[in-house]
């Protein structure tokens, strides 16, 4: 800072000189002191987003770790349906082999049936014959 003294006497510009040095002592000090304050204000706000940078981080640790319990547990539960998906593929397994004994048993039974009424008729023929043999057999008496 310069300052622009007139010099009228050695003695005035030097007291005049001195009492300007005072002055910006002071307002060095009041910067000083501005600057303190500014700075205390600034570590205050500082402080504030740390804590609440805290607070998200917590925050967020607490929600991820929620969200990986959830994880382990929707693959628990992906785990029991593909159990499950197992256990009812072998039951459809097991019907259609049953289905299968049942197409196979009723075709035997058709068969059965089938050879059932042959017989039938044979032996309805046979007795017929029988019947005509024992006819036959009379008239000739």
């Amino acid at each position: 800072m310069r300052l622009h003294v007139k010099k009228i006497n050695k003695g005035e510009s030097k007291t005049f000189q001195q009492t300007t040095t005072r002055t910006t002592t002071t307002k060095s000090k009041t910067n000083k002191q501005k600057d303190k304050k500014e700075s205390c204000e600034s570590l205050k706000i500082v402080n504030k987003k740390k804590t609440k940078l805290l607070q998200l981080l917590t925050q967020h640790k607490q929600i991820f770790s929620a969200l990986l319990l959830q994880r382990s547990e929707l693959e628990n539960l992906i785990e029991d349906l593909k159990n499950e998906k197992a256990l009812i593929n072998n039951i459809l397994l097991q019907l259609k082999v049953s289905e299968k004994d049942i197409q196979i048993n009723s075709i035997e039974n058709q068969n059965i049936s089938l050879q059932k009424n042959k017989l039938e008729k044979e032996k309805q023929f046979i007795l017929q014959k029988m019947n005509q043999k024992k006819k036959n057999q009379i008239k000739k008496y």
